[in-house]
């Protein structure tokens, strides 16, 4: 199997970091596996990047690839792009093993 076709078929599920202009970090991520934008529910705030990753890294399967936004410009979301409202974390901790 060539590398590039491995990659494509590894990175199955939408999942966005961003820092929007609260200074807080949210994510973006599809709720089933080749979900896309349109399927994703909005997770935040997380004061910074490292928290949101560990939150999602702890509850959720691993999405493979990932994309994030740094510079603070986009609005803070009031709902999720699949129309749900923004899920915020809870302040137990679960891990996967």
């Amino acid at each position: 199997m060539r590398f590039e076709k491995y990659m494509v078929e590894s990175m199955s599920r939408y999942c966005n970091y961003y820092k929007a202009n609260d200074k807080k970090w949210y994510v973006d991520l599809a709720n089933k596996e080749y979900g896309g934008y349109e399927d994703s529910t909005t997770y935040g705030p997380f004061n910074t990047f490292d928290d949101a990753d560990e939150y999602i890294m702890n509850n959720f399967s691993n999405p493979g690839s990932f994309w994030e936004d740094d510079s603070g410009k986009k609005p803070v979301p009031k709902k999720s792009p699949n129309g749900r409202s923004v899920v915020r974390p809870s302040s137990g901790r679960r891990y996967r093993w």
